[in-house]
């Protein structure tokens, strides 16, 4: 995933609308219905990719299985200072203060949730995401 800012993954998204799979923790929760709302709010469909929980999913996202994924900030946080995961917003109406105000989500445009988006930064996908 070349993206690097929320705006660039925005873009990307948009001129690859059949490319991105994301990873949540199963359907029906709060990481599937927080990706779906950004998905809604963006005019956008993004392949759903459910895991029993967020080590898999993590797991898969480090591993380029899948291109991007909304989780809590106490687990990706430290994949992000590692060089892991590249956040590009941190939701919610107050985020985090650890985080430069440039990662805010953008409140204006979409509704907020309490979750962190990450995407990989090491390794290209491993495979092509079919529609």
């Amino acid at each position: 995933m070349p993206a690097k800012t929320l705006q660039e993954f925005m873009a990307y998204r948009k001129a690859n609308p059949d490319k991105v799979a994301y990873a949540s923790t199963g359907n029906g929760g709060s990481m599937h219905l927080t990706t779906e709302l950004f998905a809604m709010q963006t005019g956008t469909t993004l392949r759903h990719v459910a895991y029993k929980g967020s080590t898999p999913a993590l797991n898969d996202l480090m591993g380029g299985h899948v291109q991007v994924m909304f989780d809590n900030v106490p687990s990706a946080a430290p994949l992000a200072a590692a060089g892991k995961l590249r956040a590009l917003a941190v939701t919610g109406a107050n985020g985090p203060n650890s985080y430069p105000t440039s990662l805010q989500w953008p409140r204006q445009r979409f509704l907020a949730s309490s979750r962190c988006l990450g995407l990989p930064s090491m390794r290209r996908p491993t495979h092509r995401v079919r529609s």
